[in-house]
């Protein structure tokens, strides 16, 4: 339009608006070309001065609030021609989709197009929310579907009503399956009986007891394939079962080959469960032999050979025959020793190692410290034969320790019969009786160690053998010299002295000798000395030590005395008491 064109278009409302003014009845006359919808003096709001069309870029008016139509998606989008083919606004009115838009359904899903599809587009319809409300909801497998895949006739989303039944869409896969031959097995149309939705290859819901004569899947058999025990297509069985614990029928070769020549019983339930071959609970008491102690923590391998489970070893006659299994062990430890093969007399059947032998069965009872000796001190741990010569008796024990009587009492003389003098306990505080040798240990001679009186390497003598118990002298010859050599004091020496020590001796001088515990020489002395002036030799003795005397006065008083000579002896011969009258 030119700007003359615009301007009389301008002038033309202008003239209007003022005949308006002047003429009310002319105002009346006056009315929007687009109808009830748009007031008339609302022309600024979508077209400019400069003339009618085009309009405004931004239209002052308001659809949403204006109208009952909210502009959404598209239709934001969308010219206002599209919609109103002329310029009347207000037609249409009918705000209903059809009203625009086409029923490719034909009816058959309603009038309400906002139940499936929005304002954005026709074709991305949600389909789950909008099966929802059919006879037929969307679960499982048939969410991943797109819809032409069941409406294969419907063109142009038409998406007519289909049978719900699962034989109307999967009679194919019914008829074909790869798996079962479902028209051969005589399997029924009603797929829902043993599939579900979520997938052909599982059918969960399958009652395999109803169509195999009573033998349900359990355990490992609900996981295995159809095609482990029928035959495809038809579904023919492989193994022809008894009954739902006729394991054998199906598992012959594995039990040949686990059990094959074991004389295992074929009721295969006894020992394994149904989920599993792994794991067997074999009771092994009903073979005859109990497991107990060790045996229970033993491999099947550890006594039986894989394939045929047969024993390694001779089979045991009881429970007790542990020889026939032990041989080896029996051999290794105790060949040659004649120990009886009841092994349980001594092993407990927890360990080799923890056997509790009572010694005193071979007459040589383990006490003191046999008792703490590995066996080995005894015996050859090759075969268990003696060490040493066999014990005549519990009490012959030079037999087995000749070294150590050779070592410690070799040309002794000693007793063979350690008993008498030792304990089991040990060789050391042996408890001897000295007595028994012909001499007594009394007084010092108890505390004296051995090695005083016997030489260390063979227990001989040091000194001459005592003749008897008072025989002092044969040991004490050096003592009995120092002391009283010449003196001619007797070697009785317990005469004077006791067993305990040599000092204080009691001496009886007065009777054969000379009183000197009594009369006039009582408490003169100190010591023998006083008068034995000669050490040690107590022949030699002195009266004039004492007697101080003049000779001249004693040749005096002793005149026309008979043997009179002024010498200690003829004192002593003539006052034989010390008195000065005799």
């Amino acid at each position: 339009m030119s700007r003359r064109a615009g301007r009389l278009g301008l002038l033309a409302v202008g003239m209007s608006i003022a005949v308006a003014r002047q003429h009310p009845v002319a105002a009346q006359r006056a009315v929007s070309p687009h109808g009830d919808l748009v007031r008339v003096n609302d022309c600024a709001a979508c077209h400019t001065p400069d003339g009618w069309s085009p309009p405004r870029a931004e239209m002052a008016f308001d659809h949403d609030r204006e109208t009952t139509f909210p502009l959404t998606g598209r239709h934001a989008e969308t010219g206002c021609a599209t919609c109103h083919i002329g310029l009347r606004f207000d037609e249409p009115r009918d705000t209903e989709c059809a009203s625009c838009h086409a029923d490719v359904h034909r009816g058959s899903l309603g009038a309400d197009c906002t139940a499936c599809h929005d304002t954005r587009t026709f074709l991305a319809a949600p389909s789950a929310d909008a099966h929802r409300r059919t006879m037929f909801p969307l679960t499982g497998a048939h969410l991943q579907l797109s819809c032409e895949r069941c409406h294969v006739d419907d063109r142009g989303g038409e998406f007519a009503p289909l049978d719900t039944d699962c034989f109307s869409c999967h009679e194919p896969d019914y008829r074909d399956a790869v798996f079962v031959d479902h028209v051969a097995s005589g399997y029924p149309t009603d797929c829902l009986e043993c599939h579900t939705v979520v997938a052909w290859r599982q059918a969960p819901l399958f009652d395999h007891a109803a169509q195999a004569n009573g033998f349900d899947l359990l355990g490992a058999h609900a996981l295995a394939t159809c095609e482990a025990c029928h035959i495809r297509p038809g579904n023919e069985l492989r193994f022809t079962p008894s009954g739902q614990d006729d394991c054998i029928a199906c598992h012959q070769a594995d039990y040949d080959r686990q059990h094959g020549g074991s004389s295992f019983a074929t009721t295969c339930l006894d020992c394994h469960g149904v989920s599993s071959w792994e794991g067997a609970l074999f009771d092994h008491d009903l073979t005859g032999f109990p497991l107990d102690g060790p045996h229970t923590r033993l491999q099947c391998e550890s006594c039986h050979r894989d394939p045929g489970n047969q024993l390694i070893f001779r089979v045991p006659s009881t429970p007790e025959d542990c020889i026939a299994c032990h041989q080896a062990d029996y051999d290794r430890r105790h060949g040659g020793s004649g120990f009886p093969t009841t092994c349980l007399d001594c092993h407990r059947g927890n360990s080799w190692d923890d056997a509790e032998f009572e010694h005193a069965i071979t007459g040589f009872d383990l006490v003191g410290a046999h008792d703490q000796v590995g066996c080995i001190s005894c015996h050859r741990a090759s075969d268990n034969q003696l060490l040493f010569p066999t014990p005549s008796g519990q009490n012959d024990c030079v037999a087995c320790h000749r070294a150590d009587y050779d070592r410690e009492h070799g040309g002794s003389g000693f007793s063979t019969n350690c008993a008498s003098c030792h304990s089991t306990g040990g060789w050391e505080g042996a408890d001897f009786d000295h007595a028994q040798a012909g001499f007594d240990l009394v007084g010092t001679h108890v505390t004296l160690p051995c090695s005083s009186c016997h030489r260390a390497s063979d227990n001989q003598l040091l000194f001459p053998a005592p003749s008897g118990q008072n025989d002092c002298v044969s040991c004490h010859q050096a003592d009995y010299d120092q002391e009283h050599a010449g003196t001619g004091f007797p070697v009785t020496c317990l005469d004077c002295h006791d067993t305990n020590q040599f000092t204080g001796a009691t001496f009886d001088h007065d009777g054969p000798y000379f009183p000197i515990y009594s009369g006039k020489h009582r408490g003169e002395w100190s010591s023998c000395a006083t008068c034995h002036t000669s050490p040690g030799d107590y022949a030699v003795f002195s009266c004039l030590g004492c007697h101080e005397h003049r000779q001249s006065e004693m040749d005096d008083k002793h005149r026309g005395r008979s043997g009179y000579v002024y010498q200690s002896a003829a004192c002593l011969a003539c006052h034989p008491n010390g008195r000065g009258d005799e």
